[in-house]
Parts: C-alpha cells; structure tokens; sequence
C-alpha cells in the first residue's frame, strides 16, 4: 500500500486468521490517539498526498485506509472522515470505517462532487472509564450537492449498528444506490431535494424515513423483515418496483401529509398494513401486489382524497379477519378503478359478485374489478 500523509505510522494489525500491515496518518490528541482525515480546505488536500488533482477527470483519491480509534480513550467525538467547503472532486473508495459517532462527515460541499463507494463500515459501542461513542451516523450530509454513495456495506448488527445509516439534510442531488445497510435509521432525509434511493437491500433496520422532501425517487429496493418506509409532509415522490417483506411484523409505506405520490409495481408482502395515508394529497397506486398482509392491504385514513387506485392485485389480506374487506378508505374522493378504461382491481374474495364493496366513512367501491389475476 502506498504511503499518505506527512506524519505517517506503520501499525501492525493481529486478527485471528492473519496479520496486515498498514500505514496511515496518525494524528495526536490529548489523552487520545486516533486515526482520521480531516480536510476543511483545499489545501489541506495537500497535507495528505492523496493521488490525484481534484478535478472531474482526475479527481483526489482517498483509498483503501483503515480509519478508527487507536487507543481506546473516548473523549472526542470527531469524525473519521470529514470534508468541509472544498471546491474539489473526491472519490473515497475501498476504506474501511471503525466505530466512531461519524464515519464520514460532509458540510458545505457544493462546488464539487463526492463518489463514495465501496467502503465498509463497522459500528461500534466503546465505554471507557464510563465514557461511551456510540456508532451514530455511518454517512452524514448537510447542507451539500452532488454526491453519490453506492456499493457500500454496513455491518451486519442484531438491531445494535449505527443509529444512522446514511442521513442527509439540506442537501440536493443525492444518490444513493446499491448498498446493504444495516441500521436503525437505514436512510433518514431532512429538507433535502431532487434525491434518488435506488436498488438498495435493507436488513436489520427498523425505519427509512423521509420529511420535508420533494422531487425524489425511491425505486428498485429491497426490504428485508422488520422494516417501513416513512414520509411525512413531503411531496412529488415516485415509489417504483420496490419489494417491501414485513412477515407480519412492520408497515409497509406510511404517509402523511405528503402530495403527489405514484406507488407504482411494488411488492408488500406479509406486512401488517400495506400502505397506509394519513390526511394525504392525491396520488396514484397502480400495479402493485398487495400479498398476505396481516390487516388491510391499503387504508386510507384522516383526510386522504383524490388518490386512483387501479390495477393492483390484492391477494388474501386481513388474515386477522377482524375487517370485512381487503382494503380501508376513510377518505373522500378516492377513486378505486379507473373511469377511462373500466378497470378496477383483482380482489382474491370478491366471489361472485359485480363490484366491491371497501370498508370505511368514504362507502367507497371498486365499480370494475378485475376478473383474472
């Protein structure tokens, strides 16, 4: 491995199979010794000879470190990675991050782009002499633009990882796309516009949560047991071919006062509620299947109007059968087929009947269902 940084150590690391060799920056601290990089300006590119120029077509490289605590003497919460109000191209790739409250800290980047990928983040819980860092925020992002993070991993962690796996706020372009994360919060999002979370695999994480957002695409997702999305006063959100697996345990998609929201050939499968709206604004829930959920596959609640609902196949919900029918609509003005085309939905229990009759104040009913599945 090449050599970076001005003041450089060779640290031998003993694990159980075999024996690595690895040099990297160390920086002293009273009372604690840690291994990070911290860049606050351009320059300070510099300090760490990273290959590289900074710019689209030659980006700084920041590759293959092995960033955490030295020793473990915990009075500092500084983050292992941290870029602030730079003006150049970074990729940060292939590093592996240890514990620590912030694996990688990014403010004020908007003049450039950040690629982070393929880096693996290990979460951590070290108390010493009464004093705990708890793994917080494996990727947080305020107030930047233009940076992608993909093929990333988060360990694995029994419930027990990172409080945060990716969080962003204020910020504008992101990406997020093809990693397996692994925490409480898998991806959380504040204030934060035109974003796009894609092909990501979800396990071990109980919420991903989106508030005060608008213009983002979720799509191609995979969600894997105890898991829901969230989104509360958001708007102009597309959901696309997304797998949500609860086995019985967890919601699938919750919204509240969102707007303009297209639910769109997704999967929920053995949730508890499928999708459930809350004093939600228009909205389109088309091709989607809606399989063994514990109790309605959709409901419809508080002041939720103007949603068309066609084209979806619900298959043996309310398995408590403690509700009458398979879908809830609380709402007004909710249209659950489609006027242009005559066409409803497939209901696995409509029997024989000519239109289906939705459970709920609204008395509201698919008027065309579906014959085949």
């Amino acid at each position: 491995m090449k050599t970076k940084g001005i003041v450089v150590i060779s640290i031998v690391l003993v694990s159980i199979v075999t024996t690595l060799v690895i040099t990297l920056p160390l920086f002293q601290q009273e009372d604690m010794s840690v291994r990070f990089i911290h860049i606050t300006s351009d320059e300070d590119f510099l300090k760490y000879n990273l290959p590289g120029s900074g710019t689209v077509q030659d980006p700084y490289v920041i590759e293959s470190f092995n960033l955490g605590f030295k020793k473990r003497n915990l009075k500092d919460y500084s983050p292992l990675l941290y870029l602030i109000n730079i003006s150049k191209d970074v990729i940060i790739r292939d590093n592996v991050f240890n514990g620590n409250h912030i694996g990688i800290l990014i403010i004020d980047v908007n003049s450039s782009s950040v690629l982070i990928e393929n880096n693996y983040f290990s979460s951590k819980i070290q108390c010493i002499d009464g004093i705990c860092i708890n793994s917080f925020y494996g990727i947080k992002i305020v107030d930047s633009t233009r940076i992608i993070v993909q093929n990333n991993e988060f360990q694995e962690s029994n419930y027990n990882g990172y409080f945060y796996g990716i969080f962003f706020e204020r910020s504008t372009n992101i990406t997020v796309i093809n990693n397996r994360i692994s925490s409480f919060y898998a991806i959380y999002a504040l204030e934060s516009f035109y974003f796009t979370i894609e092909g990501n695999y979800y396990f071990e994480s109980i919420d991903i949560y989106f508030e005060r957002c608008s213009y983002f695409e979720i799509s191609n997702n995979i969600h894997d047991y105890i898991f829901r999305f969230k989104v509360k006063f958001s708007s102009f959100i597309n959901f696309e071919n997304n797998q949500i697996l609860g086995y019985n345990n967890s919601f699938g998609l919750i919204l509240e006062n969102t707007f303009d929201v297209n639910i769109i050939n997704n999967t929920f499968y053995q949730n508890t509620v499928g999708i459930s709206t809350y004093d939600a604004y228009q909205g389109k829930i088309i091709n989607n299947t809606f399989k063994l959920n514990t109790n309605y596959a959709i409901e419809v609640l508080g002041d939720s109007t103007f949603f068309k609902i066609y084209l979806n196949n619900f298959l043996n919900n309310n398995l408590n059968f403690t509700m009458f029918t398979q879908v809830l609509d609380d709402g007004f003005d909710n249209l659950w087929n489609n006027e242009e085309t005559l066409e409803g939905n497939y209901w696995s229990d409509i029997g024989t009947g000519s239109y289906y009759l939705i459970d709920g104040d609204a008395e509201a009913r698919d008027y065309y269902p579906l014959k085949e599945f």
